[in-house]
């Protein structure tokens, strides 16, 4: 296999820099709870479920609103730190990966069971999400490069 990008690669890459600008959006936002408003009030028994509730009626009639809202930040800095890890490291194990066809393949493999534990909790626990359209697109990228990966021994060329 060649030392250059490939089609494989380069679609892994873009997935992973999806995945790297969700997590920052998690990681600077001042409520980035709301980025998925709509799946948070389902489960928190807010507005969509029959309530007639906002989050800032909800947090007013806590005893520590401001307690609520810091666990609630730190909660989504946790998960948009992780995801950042995550991305970062998929695109480490495809730079080393692209002339490497073994490693490229544990990366796939990888990916792949995480992108399918992501989507199996999100379509199970936050199926009103509006990011799991969008996790979706992520899947059929990585089963396009996964095709491509499998069907080409050369790695998915162009």
């Amino acid at each position: 296999m060649k030392n250059t990008p490939t089609v494989v690669t380069i679609l892994l890459a873009v997935l992973s820099i999806m995945v790297i600008v969700l997590a920052l959006r998690w990681m600077i936002l001042d409520q980035p709870w709301l980025l998925d408003k709509k799946a948070n009030e389902v489960n928190l028994g807010l507005g969509t479920t029959g309530g007639n509730m906002s989050f800032d009626q909800w947090f007013a009639q806590m005893e520590n609103p401001t307690g609520a809202r810091k666990y609630l930040n730190s909660i989504y800095r946790f998960f948009g730190t992780w995801m950042l890890g995550m991305g970062l490291s998929w695109l480490v194990l495809l730079y080393f990966g692209r002339s490497n066809r073994r490693l490229l393949s544990a990366t796939i493999a990888v990916m792949g069971l995480m992108l399918g534990i992501a989507l199996i909790f999100e379509y199970r626990y936050i199926w009103v999400s509006i990011y799991v359209p969008l996790s979706f697109g992520l899947g059929f990228l990585w089963i396009a490069a996964l095709a491509l990966h499998v069907w080409n021994p050369g790695g998915g060329e162009a």
